[in-house]
C-alpha cells in the first residue's frame, strides 16, 4: 500500500519519496491533516469550516468532508450547520455530503442534526430508493429521521414522501428483528394494529 514514488534533493540529501497508492488511505489521511492542521501554512484562525467549504461540490472531496466531520468531533458543528444550508436544489453532490455525514453519525448539537435531517427530508425525491437510505434509517440518527419524514407525510401527504417513510420503517424493522421474517412480520403487525395514528400510516406503507 506504501510505495517509494521517487527521489529527490533535499538540503543537500538524497531523500526517498513514499506514496500511498490506495485512494482511501488518501482520503483518510487528508481528513486527518485539516482536522489535525498539519498542512503547509497553517494559520491559527483557520476553522475546518474555512478548509473545507471551498470543496463542497469537487466529486474527489466527497469522502474526505465526511471523513474530516467524524474525526472532528463536536467541532465539526459549524460545518454540519451550513452542509445543511447548502443542500439545495442545484447542488446534489452537497446533500450527498451531507447525506454521508449524518450515515456516519457525526457528532453535533441535537438542534443541528434536525436542521440537517430537515434539510434531507426537503428532497425526500433523491432519498427515495437510494442506497444512503438504508445506512440513514439505520444510524442512531434514525429515529429522528422516520420522525420527520413522518411529520412532513402528515403536513402534506405525497408518493414520495410516503415511500420514502416505507423504506425507512422497513429498513429500521429488518435491522431490528435481524432479517427474521417472522420477527419482521410480528412488528408490522404491531404497526398496523397500533392506536397510533401515524404508526398504523408507518404498517401500511411499509408493506404498500
Amino acid at each position: 500500500l506504501l510505495m517509494m514514488t521517487g527521489v529527490d534533493i533535499v538540503d543537500g540529501t538524497l531523500t526517498e519519496f513514499y506514496e500511498f497508492r490506495h485512494l482511501t488511505f488518501q482520503e483518510y489521511l487528508t481528513a486527518k491533516a485539516f482536522v489535525e492542521g498539519w498542512y503547509p501554512d497553517r494559520t491559527d484562525n483557520q476553522t475546518l469550516l474555512l478548509l473545507l467549504q471551498p470543496h463542497f461540490t469537487e466529486e474527489k472531496w466527497r469522502e474526505v468532508i465526511p471523513l474530516a466531520a467524524v474525526l472532528a468531533g463536536r467541532k465539526a458543528d459549524p460545518l454540519i450547520t451550513t452542509l445543511a444550508q447548502a443542500a439545495k436544489p442545484k447542488r446534489p453532490r452537497t446533500f450527498w455530503t451531507l447525506s454521508n455525514c449524518l450515515a456516519d453519525e457525526v457528532q453535533a448539537t441535537p438542534e443541528t442534526v434536525r436542521v440537517a435531517i430537515q434539510a434531507l427530508v426537503a428532497r425526500a425525491n433523491l432519498l427515495v430508493s437510494a442506497p444512503i437510505t438504508r445506512l440513514l434509517a439505520r444510524c442512531k440518527y434514525g429515529p429522528l429521521l422516520r420522525a420527520e419524514v413522518g411529520r412532513a407525510f402528515f403536513a402534506q401527504p405525497g408518493r414520495e414522501l410516503g415511500t420514502l417513510l416505507g423504506e425507512i420503517v422497513v429498513s429500521q424493522i429488518q435491522h431490528e428483528s435481524a432479517e427474521s421474517s417472522e420477527a419482521i412480520v410480528v412488528e408490522l403487525d404491531k404497526l398496523l394494529m397500533s392506536a397510533n395514528p401515524l404508526e398504523r400510516c408507518e404498517g401500511a406503507l411499509a408493506i404498500w
